[in-house]
Parts: C-alpha cells; sequence; structure tokens
C-alpha cells in the first residue's frame, strides 16, 4: 500500500477526485465527489478516505469526512479508515477523525 499513483487504485470519476486528493484540493474534492459513492472500494480494496491518508492529506480526510465519507466502513485486508488511523505512526489523521466528530 506504499505507491501512491491515484490510477493504481482507481478509475474514472473516482480517479479524479483521487488526484484532487493528491493535490489537497478540499475545493476540487467537493467539485468532483458529486454525485459519487464515497464509500467506492476501488481497486486493491482502496478507498477515498484511505487513499487520503496514504497521501499524507489530512485536509482531504477532513473534507471527505465532513462530505460523508464513512471512517468505520471495513475494507478486506485494510480494516476501517479508523483502524489505519490508529494504526499510522502520525496521529494526526485519529485528530482529524476525533475533531470531525467521529467517536
Amino acid at each position: 500500500m506504499e505507491n501512491k499513483t491515484p490510477e493504481i487504485y482507481f478509475s474514472d470519476a473516482y480517479l479524479n477526485v483521487a488526484q484532487a486528493i493528491q493535490e489537497g484540493s478540499s475545493e476540487r474534492i467537493r467539485q468532483r465527489v458529486a454525485g459519487l459513492d464515497l464509500g467506492h472500494v476501488g481497486k486493491q480494496g482502496m478507498t477515498l478516505l484511505i487513499y487520503a491518508m496514504l497521501c499524507r492529506q489530512v485536509a482531504s480526510v477532513r473534507e471527505l469526512l465532513s462530505l460523508g465519507a464513512d471512517p468505520f466502513q471495513i475494507v478486506d485486508g485494510l480494516g476501517s479508515p479508523l483502524d489505519v488511523a490508529v494504526r499510522a505512526k502520525d496521529p494526526v489523521y485519529l485528530s482529524a477523525m476525533l475533531e470531525s466528530g467521529v467517536s
């Protein structure tokens, strides 16, 4: 799960969102997620929320949570985004989730 290239995990409209995540652009994320399922699981079991953590884009994590991404969604092989945040070496992702109201 170390590769951050969005094409490895997403295609079509979800690739566009992943590119906005990689850029750290909250505005582009908001524009590009309209009508999409934030729980969509891409290739290799990747979700947009987990991808934002992989890219170390805390603002993107916050934005996706504010738009309704589910931090409790279980993904085979990875667990939930909350699990990923708890296991992360940097507590910033867990802090972002807690600040967004995850409990």
